[in-house]
């Protein structure tokens, strides 16, 4: 059910007619000039057409970084995070960026791009960023975020080691 409201110019009412239609949170608006006979019933036609046409085949889809899936695994090279030494730790990530919402078509084809690196080296420091998240739309970008590292990991070095061993293992006098 369209809800519509018919505004005219008082001069020009027989040649341009702009509607409005509310359905939910959608609003479209029709503007149309000329080309009808001078008959508004057909304009009108005309309109709520258009109008449930794009109530139909178009909607608006949120974007957010809240809502990406962030099963990517990164793995550090020579790095330490903490607990029993490991070959590789595994890098926690941050998605930078706010929300936005876009109109698309019932045919548009969405798509999300992970731009990251499998593998990094340490040392990194929190906020570094190491990758992107493109979101595009039929092949155009909409939006990107930054993917950061999220906490900072240091340099896994013989000393820094030595370190941890010590500290863990044996008694310091």
């Amino acid at each position: 059910e369209l809800s519509a409201e018919k505004q005219g110019l008082r001069k020009m009412q027989d040649i341009v007619m702009s509607e409005a239609a509310k359905r939910r949170k959608t609003l479209i608006v029709a503007l149309l000039a000329c080309g009808w006979p001078n008959n508004k019933g057909y304009k009108w036609s005309d309109t709520k057409k258009l109008m449930t046409y794009g109530m139909e085949n178009y909607c608006y889809k949120e974007i957010s970084p809240d809502k990406i899936d962030r099963t990517e695994k990164i793995y550090i090279k020579n790095g330490y995070t903490g607990g029993f030494l490991k070959k590789k730790d595994l890098l926690e990530v941050e998605i930078s960026g706010e929300s936005k919402k876009i109109l698309v078509g019932a045919d548009d084809k969405d798509e999300i791009e992970i731009k990251i690196k499998k593998e990094i080296c340490a040392p990194i420091k929190k906020g570094t960023v190491i990758g992107e998240i493109v979101y595009r739309v039929n092949g155009e970008r909409i939006i990107s975020y930054e993917v950061v590292a999220g906490k900072t990991v240091k340099e896994r070095t013989l000393g820094y080691v030595q370190n941890i061993y010590e500290e863990n293992f044996f008694c310091k006098v």
